[in-house]
């Protein structure tokens, strides 16, 4: 018997037993979907947005711009159909905020948040893993992996109640590097996207950096890792405040009078498993309006850099955000992208 015909036989019976996807020439293979970010900068640091049959870690500290990246994930994911299961263990969803992003919560999104029957971090790993094995879900997300708490956290064995004096070291770690390992064969057909909290890391040294708690698993496992922060307050909007004339208000030293009307956001892309994206160490710095977002206020769609009408900008250098200076527009105002300063 020949090498060829040999080989031929070994797939077949292969693929009749564990199915014909399970062994396969790599030209055979077809390119992983993406279900875009909903902003061309972000879709053009991720080569497109979360991969369909991979997971997207997205974490940093609180207020930086990781939720809301999240629904603007979810509103493109129904534009493309897709079905959203919305895992929310902070219990900090906002219907408001959700249809104001394009959301649909009546149809296509379901919600799950904890309750007294679904407490523990082994409750919601079952129902992700339920999700992904039902192939009717496009995205799920994962609201935070912190907020997770392990069922060997609350109560013993026996079932007796635990209280907060009682230490379990490294349990949701362990937790979670088994939830990966059960869910993975069933990812086909599903993006999961998971977001985490930051973590203060070289505690002692001089390099003090944030870095994602919750053990090593999801940096094996996931295809892209994004690390959210805030960037430098000299980059974060302004909104300078108008007399009745018109006329920029002016303190007793004759310095401009103004407030922050949002923040400098920063995305640092620390893993690239997959083609099309940007390096990985990359950087993408974007305007956050606390109105608005990433959208220019009043706008309709959100623009390639917040803070200027130009092309997208380069995520392997630093974009250009500078700060917005207030036009006086009667009673409602509203910061206008690179209005050069009056002489003082």
């Amino acid at each position: 018997m020949s090498k060829e015909t040999s080989l031929k036989e070994f797939i077949s019976k292969i693929q009749k037993t564990y199915g014909k996807e399970t062994i396969q020439l790599g030209s055979e293979i077809v390119p992983k979907a993406r279900i875009a970010f909903g902003h061309p900068d972000m879709d053009k640091l991720t080569g497109g947005g979360a991969v369909i049959g991979g997971t997207v870690i997205v974490y940093g500290a609180e207020g930086t711009g990781k939720s809301y990246s999240c629904l603007l994930l979810t509103a493109e994911a129904q534009r493309k159909g897709q079905t959203v299961l919305y895992i929310d263990l902070e219990r900090k969803f906002d219907p408001v905020r959700a249809r104001a992003l394009g959301i649909d919560i009546d149809k296509n999104f379901l919600l799950v948040t904890t309750n007294e029957q679904m407490r523990t971090a082994e409750n919601a790993m079952d129902i992700i893993i339920a999700a992904a094995q039902s192939k009717a879900i496009g995205l799920v997300i994962v609201d935070s992996i912190q907020a997770m708490s392990p069922q060997g956290e609350q109560e013993t064995k026996k079932g007796k109640e635990l209280d907060m004096a009682h230490d379990e070291m490294a349990l949701l770690a362990k937790k979670m590097s088994k939830f990966y390992a059960r869910i993975n064969p069933y990812m086909a057909n599903v993006a999961l996207v998971m977001v985490g909290q930051a973590r203060d890391t070289g505690l002692g040294t001089f390099m003090v950096k944030e870095g994602l708690s919750g053990g090593r698993s999801g940096k094996h496992w996931a295809t892209i890792i994004l690390h959210f922060r805030r960037g430098q307050g000299v980059n974060a909007p302004k909104e300078y405040e108008y007399n009745s004339a018109g006329e920029i208000v002016r303190d007793k030293n004759g310095e401009k009078v103004s407030h922050y009307v949002g923040f400098e956001m920063v995305v640092g892309l620390e893993k690239m498993h997959i083609s099309g994206g940007a390096m990985e160490k990359s950087e993408l710095r974007m305007t956050f309006y606390y109105k608005s977002g990433l959208f220019m206020p009043d706008e309709k769609e959100p623009r390639a850099n917040a803070n200027d009408g130009g092309a997208p900008a380069t995520p392997s250098s630093c974009t250009d955000n500078k700060v917005a200076e207030a036009k006086p527009t009667g009673k409602k105002r509203g910061p206008k992208p690179k209005v050069k300063e009056e002489a003082k």
